[in-house]
């Protein structure tokens, strides 16, 4: 099959493949998995124009489809969380496109860059300790406009409206300027200043990145930037169909492994891309 966007002609399955195997291992902390195949896109297809983010914003409307479908069915999907996150990011989604077709058009910047991000992410994840906890089901939600809580594993956590929401705007900010997913500071942001369970924010990270990437998408679509923003369609679409196999089987695989244990094993992953992508930018 012939990717016009892309300029290359490739088996079909490649790309399905490699959706399906990223959001397998990435959906399980709230990632979406195109935090990797934004990297199979340039380096192994050589993808580099600004168009790579608008289609891997594709992978990240799809893939969340499965992924979320399965929390939902094990009742570990917090809606409000997901939902207040996801409208402010789409605030940032109208930013981050014309940051990617302006500022970062240069791939050599958009690889350093894009490698800080992953090194940062790589070292939080791989050096601190996430407490453990019983996977549990949300039992009950309640909450007003500023504040809301939950029942989650027979304990309760709150969280207010505010910060949810201006997390939000950076995450889709950024998450539009490289098209990933919002989980890489999202899950973070819940785990470590909101404190809340993984096991229980995970699903509202891929509920946000679906609404996030959406938004992104339309914004990509209607910048006067010709073909250098506009998706590869078909790219992106096979890519998802493949996210959404891995997605559905990402949620019962995270209920066998501990907490610190995705989390060494992404940051490890993380740390190494960040130092193949410095050496290449610079």
């Amino acid at each position: 099959m012939y990717f016009p966007q892309v300029g290359v002609e490739l088996n079909p399955l490649i790309p399905v493949f490699a959706g399906a195997v990223f959001s397998l291992i990435f959906g399980q902390v709230g990632l979406t998995g195109s935090i990797g195949t934004l990297p199979f896109m340039v380096s192994f297809l050589n993808f580099t124009s600004p168009s790579v983010s608008a289609t891997n914003l594709i992978y990240n409307i799809l893939t969340p489809l499965g992924s979320v479908y399965s929390y939902r069915a094990e009742k570990r999907a917090l809606w409000r969380l997901g939902l207040i996150a996801g409208a402010g990011g789409i605030i940032g989604s109208l930013v981050g496109p014309r940051i990617r077709v302006g500022v970062l058009s240069d791939i050599g910047l958009f690889k350093i860059l894009f490698a800080l991000l992953l090194a940062a992410l790589g070292l939080r994840l791989t050096f601190k300790r996430y407490s453990e906890i019983r996977v549990g089901k949300i039992e009950k939600t309640a909450g007003t406009i500023r504040r809301h809580e939950f029942t989650f594993s027979d304990k309760t956590y709150s969280f207010q409206t505010a910060p949810v929401f201006f997390a939000g705007i950076l995450a889709g900010t950024i998450s539009t300027t490289f098209g990933i997913g919002t989980g890489f500071l999202l899950v973070p942001f819940y785990t470590t200043i909101l404190r809340l369970p993984i096991y229980a924010v995970a699903g509202s990270a891929l509920i946000s990145t679906l609404i996030i990437s959406s938004a992104g998408t339309i914004s990509y679509a209607t910048l006067n930037s010709g073909a250098a923003a506009a998706p590869d369609i078909r790219l992106g679409v096979l890519l998802g169909l493949g996210g959404i196999i891995g997605g559905l089987a990402s949620a019962k695989v995270q209920r066998r492994l501990s907490s610190n244990t995705l989390h060494r094993f992404l940051g490890v992953v993380f740390i190494f891309w960040s130092l193949a992508y410095l050496k290449q930018g610079f």
